[in-house]
């Protein structure tokens, strides 16, 4: 009896032992009392567990980055959708002390960048009172419509025998409601149109010597003259087919 119970001693010592080296090797267990925490720590641990996450609905910028438009880590200026190369032959005569000293075609691209950073704009400026990015003309596919007046022998005849009769909507003659139904046939095209926009300069850009908003697309006209910044230099927009 006392072999047996000095064994099953000596195994239960043993295993105990090895239980607490295996626990040693184990870094989540802890031996001991745990460290009584105050009712400050309580408190915030309480808090940490109630704080919910706020919603941020910043712009992340993602989108700007992930633009297949983008050619540029700083572009600043994206392309409208209607965006289109033009149909016809545009130029900008470069004037200054009213000589010509410069002609640039603006027929290739649908868009042209005007600044001082030669590794994204398309035009070159000079003087100091340019942004880096100033201001673009952008050529845009317009959808005009136009109103021909419909002619019709039938109404014009019914109108001059009727024309006596005064009955209609609201004490309108009969004559009235007749002049009223020639409708207006609506003819629509679209029309590659060019467009200015100063892209939030330093200093401005002007069309015919008036300063224009930012950030807005202004309708160029033949002949119309665009200046940047304080620079003496003026752009005169001329389309040559309408000269030809």
């Amino acid at each position: 009896m006392t072999n047996r119970v000095g064994k099953d001693i000596f195994s239960g010592f043993y295993s105990r032992k090895n239980r607490r080296k295996l626990a040693e090797d184990d870094n989540t267990f802890e031996w001991g009392k745990p460290e009584h925490k105050t009712k400050k720590e309580e408190e915030n641990e309480k808090k940490k567990k109630r704080t919910k996450l706020i919603p941020n609905f910043e712009l992340s910028g993602k989108l700007y980055r992930d633009n297949p438009k983008r050619k540029h880590e700083n572009q600043k200026y994206f392309e409208s959708n209607d965006a289109s190369i033009p149909d016809s032959l545009w130029k900008l005569m470069v004037f200054k002390n009213n000589e010509i000293i410069n002609t640039i075609d603006l027929n290739q691209k649908t868009y042209y960048v005007f600044g001082n950073d030669r590794e994204i704009v398309d035009i070159v400026l000079e003087n100091p009172s340019i942004s880096k990015q100033h201001a673009v003309i952008q050529f845009r596919k317009i959808l005009i419509e136009d109103s021909i007046e419909k002619n019709d022998s039938n109404l014009n005849s019914n109108s001059n025998s009727n024309s006596n009769l005064n009955y209609g909507i609201g004490g309108e003659t009969y004559s009235n409601l007749i002049q009223l139904s020639k409708l207006e046939t609506i003819s629509s095209k679209f029309v590659i149109k060019p467009y200015l926009m100063d892209l939030e300069s330093r200093n401005g850009t002007f069309l015919n010597n008036q300063k224009i908003k930012s950030a807005r697309f202004f309708e160029l006209l033949n002949k119309d003259f665009i200046k940047f910044g304080s620079s003496t230099r003026e752009y005169c927009l001329i389309n040559t087919d309408e000269i030809n």
